[in-house]
């Protein structure tokens, strides 16, 4: 297909400073993209854009131009080699290739090709899809030369990197304008995603299993595009990287979603945006003097045919910049790039664990296959701490048998608990499966735990004194451990709510709401799978959530019953009235229309009250009850972002009164405790992080920002309500400050993952359709895009109460 020619390529070999797990190898890097990852294989095409003469090569070994768009080694290269595979990564059209090469990776990559087909036609160069057809005529020699069981165990194994996308932004949409009047910058950047994702699963159907996808780079501070498009002071180019950065947003989010749908597949989004925009901005932090020109020629336009030796001015020291020519990095500069990057994506606890969930995939697959053979009580043993097993010590500790390798066991924990929650899922999902357990060998809790509960009431004066009325010990498994203390139906009061109260009654949004929306005529429901899935009987109740609500574990902290039932429920009971109801709706805000319609339910709540118990004894409730607010949420989050109506100044301060109202107006029905719950920290809800999330899928700062100016007047206002309300007892409930710590840091409070909800991980919809939801809640701080789950709920509230 392609027309070969000679050239040679001179080896060396390295120590790999990339450790790989005992007994695991990865057996071959592949490679497909454009320039950065080319190494020769342009060469042999009839093109303009290669780079196999001087002095292209001057520092590679032997000072031979081999066709890398570098002054040494490239990207590809140094993966192989950090990897310990070998010295360098072969062009796949190379001529010298040697079959010993096949079997340990090549490179298929073509400088000047992209995701969009008409890249690579402008270039008169290899496209992603010419290269996957390289890659089958690859697999078909490799099967000839290993056999077919080696080849697949290889091409499964085996490491692949796909670097592309800077030639469509930089070339084909702003210089060349070929897309610009078909398509906007976001349409454009749509186009690039979806072939990139077709290319990503036809690579996937042949057999890769581990892929690496490069994001694009800051294009816009190259040297060759500050040249022409960043003025006369030639600064970065904005429009180009802003480009870039919604193209790296989009693609981070489609690895995400084709490693949940694509199974014993393993996609990793590698940012090199960020890094490398460090390295321009502060060249002196890592050993550079220049960030903006380029070693060859001027520095400002040269790459490719344009860089040659009869370049005038090529730089003397090559190790003082960042960038070989106007688009290239130096070999120091991919150096200082990526060592770090490999060793964070391919760290060795991060390959180990990443080994071990492939070995739980099969696991589940085999488990369910013995289930369907007939087998019931399955026994399956954890990972031991195989940090300290005696060749790992040997191995990797630190020169001594003594130590054990942490990282090894750290893996290892966290493979375990997975393990738990998966075989808990298996157990509740597979039919008559009562017997999957966990066989425990020290490297994590068992699988069953002894639980010392106690029951107790807090007393109040200067500091909450706990009493004792009984204790006794409970059996639960590790899903059961957060309610331990609520085993069987009994409850205790916790500390941090000041007082004791004969009932909860709630008001505000879909942080509390436990399902009175059922009842009216919006689209803003949720009773329906599955939604409540872990609520006791697996009923979806209307609740916002996989289980309880915040509500519903107030009522159950305080010792007043174990859900708060919603006051429209058709099934409420008298008894209910008397120890709490439920008057929040989902989506409801501040404004006085939903304020009013509240308030109303509550004045009928106090009719029904009255006629159950009496007047007298009704006032007495009305006036010693917790009243529970959230609200603001929606108002910030939805009202506020989709229609930018005011300054967010004053509208948080519109907010804010309107809340001082409600609780005057409660205040005049009788009210006088309440527990007011700030915002949440809106800008890291998923749904934030959808829409507004920008590059990465990033917390959203601004409302961010917004949220916790509301709290802070909130807060102010609080106090002053405090002091000009006689009788009043008001407080803040800062339900921000734990959440954002817990999104911040999930690992440390037992979650994997706190970007994505379990239901509706990519969409903002959550419905029983969605072949995305995860399987087992616990591991995800929220449960669809814009609630928390109810582990994530006990958390928070474990924090603020203790």
């Amino acid at each position: 297909m392609y027309k070969k020619k000679e050239q040679p390529l001179e080896k060396t070999r390295t120590k790999a400073l990339v450790k790989l797990p005992p007994n695991e190898t990865v057996p071959a890097v592949i490679v497909f993209g454009d320039s950065i990852v080319d190494a020769g294989n342009n060469n042999h095409l009839q093109t303009l854009i290669r780079c196999n003469f001087l002095p292209y090569g001057q520092d590679f070994d032997g000072g031979i131009p081999t066709g890398r768009f570098c002054n040494g080694k490239i990207p590809s290269d140094l993966v192989a080699e950090e990897l310990g595979i070998k010295d360098i990564l072969p062009a796949y059209l190379d001529p010298n290739l040697k079959p010993q090469d096949l079997i340990t990776g090549v490179t298929f990559a073509s400088g000047g090709t992209g995701y969009d087909p008409l890249t690579p036609q402008l270039a008169s160069v290899i496209s992603m899809s010419a290269q996957l057809d390289l890659f089958k005529e690859y697999t078909a020699k490799l099967k000839q030369l290993v056999g077919e069981e080696r080849a697949n165990f290889i091409l499964s194994k085996s490491l692949y990197l796909v670097v592309a996308g800077s030639d469509d932004i930089a070339n084909t949409y702003f210089a060349l304008r070929a897309r610009k009047l078909q398509y906007d910058i976001p349409a454009y950047t749509d186009l690039m995603l979806n072939s990139a994702t077709l290319f990503l699963k036809e690579l996937y159907g042949l057999g890769a299993r581990r892929i690496g996808v490069f994001s694009t780079p800051p294009i816009g501070c190259v040297p060759s595009q500050r040249t022409l498009a960043g003025g006369i002071k030639r600064e970065c180019a904005n429009d180009y990287n802003v480009a870039a950065r919604l193209f790296n947003a989009k693609l981070s989010a489609a690895l995400n979603s084709l490693e949940r749908s694509m199974a014993y597949g393993k996609f990793v989004y590698v940012d090199v945006y960020n890094p490398l925009l460090d390295l321009i901005k502060t060249p002196q932090k890592y050993g550079f003097e220049v960030a903006n020109k380029g070693c060859c020629g001027t520095g400002n336009i040269e790459v490719a045919v344009l860089c040659n030796k009869l370049s005038p001015s090529t730089c003397p020291d090559v190790s003082k910049y960042i960038f070989w020519d106007s688009y290239h990095p130096t070999e120091k500069a991919y150096r200082a790039l990526l060592i770090p990057l490999l060793q964070n994506y391919l760290s060795e606890k991060n390959l180990y664990l990443l080994i071990l969930m492939w070995d739980m995939i099969h696991l589940t697959s085999n488990l369910q296959e013995l289930h369907g053979l007939g087998a019931r009580k399955i026994e399956v043993l954890n990972v031991p701490p195989i940090g300290c097993v005696s060749s790992s010590r040997i191995m990797g500790g630190g020169g001594t048998s003594e130590l054990c390798l942490e990282n090894y066991n750290e893996a290892a924990q966290l493979f375990n608990s997975k393990l738990y929650a998966e075989l808990d899922s298996l157990n509740r999902y597979l039919p008559l499966a009562k017997g999957l357990k966990l066989w425990t060998e020290g490297a994590a809790a068992p699988i069953r735990w002894r639980c010392q509960y106690y029951v107790i009431k807090w007393t109040w004066g200067r500091a909450p004194t706990p009493v004792i009325i009984s204790s006794g010990t409970a059996t639960i498994s590790p899903r059961e451990h957060a309610g331990c203390c609520t085993r069987g139906g009994v409850v205790s009061a916790a500390p941090g709510l000041p007082g004791s109260y004969p009932a909860i009654l709630a008001f505000g949004d879909s942080i509390l709401d436990t399902g009175n929306n059922n009842l009216l005529g919006t689209s803003t429901k949720c009773n329906y799978p599955p939604y409540g899935r872990d609520f006791p009987g697996g009923i979806p109740t209307g609740r916002f959530g996989n289980g309880k609500v915040f509500s519903d574990l107030i009522a159950e902290r305080s010792g007043i019953k174990a859900i708060l039932p919603a006051f429209l429920d058709p099934n409420l009971n008298d008894e209910d009235l008397a120890t709490g109801v439920c008057f929040a709706s989902g989506g409801s805000g501040l404004d006085q229309q939903t304020a009013n319609l509240q308030l109303n339910l509550f004045k009928q709540y106090v009719g029904k009250l009255e006629g159950y118990v009496g007047t007298e004894k009704a006032q007495d409730i009305i006036s010693q009850s917790l009243y529970l607010v959230s609200s603001g949420n929606n108002d910030i989050a939805i009202t506020y972002f989709s229609t930018l109506r005011n300054d967010i100044d004053v509208y948080t301060t519109q907010l804010v009164q309107r809340a001082s109202a409600f609780i005057q107006d409660m205040y005049g029905l009788g009210a006088r405790k309440f527990a007011y719950l700030t915002t949440l920290p809106l800008g890291c809800l998923p749904s934030a992080r959808i829409t507004a999330g920008g590059l990465l899928g990033n917390c959203f700062e601004m409302a961010n920002e917004a949220a916790a100016l509301f709290n802070s007047k909130l807060e102010a206002e609080i106090t002053n309500l405090n002091n000009n309300l006689p009788g009043a007892n008001i407080f803040l409930l800062d339900v921000y400050s734990p959440l954002l710590e817990i999104i911040q840091n999930p690992n440390k409070h037992g979650f994997f993952d706190s970007t994505h909800g379990c239901c509706a991980s990519v969409t903002l919809i959550c419905t029983y359709m969605d072949p995305l939801t995860c399987p087992v809640t616990s591991t995800h701080v929220f449960w669809d895009a814009a609630h928390p789950s109810e582990k994530a709920y006990r958390a928070i509230i474990s924090q603020l109460l203790g």
